[in-house]
């Protein structure tokens, strides 16, 4: 009889250590789903991209009408380039204060253009259906064409790559001597640059927006702002001067 009681006790004494044993587990996989949870969570928020923005600027509204349109709005932080913080953080990143501009930091991407953006996102996420929207300033391809005045400076400081633009005349020797150069060098660095040609003649308003007074003229611009720089019109002398906006 006291074997058997014996028995009865260990074998209480066994289920209760064996259920606390497996109390234990299951606490520890709790822990872990918790911990897994945590940080996936925080993954999802540093992945986010941020984009910085102007509630005034049309060029971030159309960005922000293409995340509605393609329901991407929860991929994105949105941060008010207005707030002088949050201006000067742009400015820290981007070496200026122009929105829209995103910052993708798991890619290690950033780009300034609305257009840009856009065709990242859309690249990025597998948006069907996009097509962007924007035509390249560079035109060394098709030649010489009438820009339209009212956009051109403003299209020009918003781009991506560094601007090289060459104002001529089709009358002009020094001019017929240096385009094709000019072409040339554009073809090889199309990937690094835009390169646009300006027919002083037929776009008088840019060339007095450029402040041009001589043919041929050379105009850098980056980030925005004009570049002054001193170039040779040999190929060799002009890939050096345009290598210095990179």
């Amino acid at each position: 009889m006291k074997l058997f009681k014996i028995v009865v006790l260990l074998a209480a004494v066994i289920c209760l250590v064996s259920l606390y044993a497996d109390q234990k587990d299951e606490i520890k996989k709790e822990d872990v789903i918790m911990n897994e949870k945590k940080e996936s969570g925080l993954q999802i928020v540093a992945s986010k991209i941020q984009l910085f923005m102007y509630e005034g600027c049309s060029y971030c509204v159309n960005v922000r009408l293409f995340l509605e349109k393609y329901n991407l709005l929860e991929k994105v932080e949105f941060i008010d380039a207005a707030i002088p913080a949050n201006k000067e953080l742009l400015k820290t990143i981007s070496g200026r204060t122009q929105a829209p501009y995103l910052v993708d930091k798991d890619a290690n991407v950033s780009m300034p253009e609305s257009e840009d953006i856009m065709k990242y996102l859309a690249k990025k996420f597998n948006v069907a259906g996009y097509q962007e929207t924007r035509k390249p300033l560079s035109n060394f391809d098709n030649g010489e064409k009438q820009h339209d005045a009212d956009t051109f400076l403003s299209d020009v400081c918003k781009a991506s790559k560094p601007v090289v633009i060459l104002v001529s005349t089709t009358w002009c020797p020094p001019c017929k001597v240096f385009k094709p150069i000019f072409i040339e060098i554009a073809k090889e660095f199309a990937d690094q640059f835009e390169f646009i040609l300006v027919d002083g003649d037929a776009n008088r308003k840019i060339v007095d927006q450029l402040g041009v007074r001589a043919y041929p003229t050379v105009v850098f611009y980056k980030h925005g702002k004009r570049i002054e720089l001193q170039y040779s019109r040999s190929k060799i002398g002009f890939i050096q001067a345009i290598q210095k906006l990179l």
